[in-house]
Order: structure tokens, then sequence, then C-alpha cells
């Protein structure tokens, strides 16, 4: 069988393999976009969509080369890996090592290795995981809101481009309507703008209407509780 034949017979199997990346990315991504994290829906996707593309590219690879030749698909993953792990300490670096930024770090991980099953033709696994993941995530996210019934203290960090009367006014109204008094409003100088860090004497039990609105106050571009 030539390489034309060999491919035309591949091509089928490989965009299912794309659309099953793109839907493994696009659900892990939902979870997270409804706080708008740093890395969120279109980030998943992308991350889950290359870790698959590198393990087809093996397969072209060997088509290219003709009989004889073989690629190492366990190397090939490992190299992956290692180029999501740089992903995942940039992202940890850029957050100051705070716990969303080792969130984040994890989802990529994640996202890669879910990438590299769907990759190596193994579709339902890929979506099972998933799957699987999501509802650990949701249990996990119940467990965290009923210990949040608690008084616990709230501490958000935003990034702003620049402070300004009107910032301020808008933070002070998304805090108000979410029914959370600031203890402290502290501004300090930051390498792209201002850092804002707010604390409260009791977080509210569903944090994530106060920061969907806080993103959606002009000039915040980071939101981190």
């Amino acid at each position: 069988m030539d390489n034309m034949n060999y491919l035309g017979i591949l091509l089928p199997r490989f965009f299912m393999e794309l659309f099953t990346a793109i839907l493994c990315g696009a659900l892990l991504g939902m979870e997270r976009s409804g706080v708008k994290r740093s890395v969120g829906l279109r980030d998943m996707i992308l991350i889950c969509l290359s870790a698959t593309i590198f393990m087809m590219v093996g397969e072209l690879i060997d088509l290219g080369a003709g009989e004889g030749a073989v690629t190492d698909p366990g190397r090939l993953a490992g190299w992956v890996i290692v180029a999501a792990g740089m992903l995942a300490a940039s992202a940890t670096i850029l957050r100051r090592h705070d716990n969303a930024s080792l969130t984040t770090a994890t989802r990529i991980f994640v996202a890669t290795g879910i990438g590299l099953i769907v990759g190596s033709g193994y579709l339902l696994l890929g979506l099972l995981v998933t799957g699987l993941i999501l509802l650990t995530l949701t249990l996990l996210h119940a467990l965290d809101s009923r210990m949040s019934q608690a008084d616990r203290p709230l501490l958000l960090k935003l990034s702003a481009r620049e402070d300004s009367a009107d910032l301020r006014k808008q933070i002070e109204v998304a805090l108000e309507r979410a029914g959370v008094r600031a203890d402290s409003f502290r501004l300090e100088p930051a390498p792209m703008g201002v850092k804002v860090t707010i604390t409260a004497s009791q977080e509210p039990a569903d944090i994530r209407p106060l920061m969907a609105a806080l993103w959606t106050v002009p000039g915040i571009t980071e939101v981190e509780h």
C-alpha cells in the first residue's frame, strides 16, 4: 500500500482524534471559564489539541520515512510532557507561586495527558477520563462550598492597568452587590499597572458571581482568589 492510500485511511481517524481533543479541551475549559481563570476555554482546547497533534505527527513521520523506520511514541510523548512542564512552570512563576498557580499548572498537565491519550487513538478513554475529572472537580467544588459556609476570611488580589477613582468606585459597587464589606483596600504599584489587595472578614458562600463581576470592571486584567 503506497503512502497516499495509507494517508487516505489515516485521515478520517485523525479528524476524529482532533475533534475529540477539541471536545475534551472545551469541557475542561468551560469548567474554568465561569470564573475566568488565567487558563480558560481557548487555552485548554489548544493544550489538549497540541498534545494530540504531536502524537499524530509520529505516525506521519513513519509514513514519510517508509518501511523499516519506526518512531518511538513514548519518547515523543515524553517531549510533549516536558513542554507541558515548561508551560506550567512559566504559569507558576508569573503568578508568584500562589495556590491558583498550582491549580493552573496541574490543569495544564491534565489537559496534556488527555491529549496524549486521544492522540494515541484511545478516543473513548480520553472522553471517560475527561468526564471523571469533571465529576471530581464538581464534587470537590460542592464540598468546598459547604465548608465555606463557616466564617472564612476573604482575600482577593486584582491586577489593573492603572489606578483611578472610577476603578475604585466600580470595585466597591461589585463588592456591595455581592454583600461583601471590605476590611481593607490596598493598592500598590506593579510592573504592568497596579495591584489591588482586598480583604474581608467573611467570604460569600459562592464567590463566583463576585469574581465574574470584578472581571467586567474596565481596566481589570487579573482576578485571583
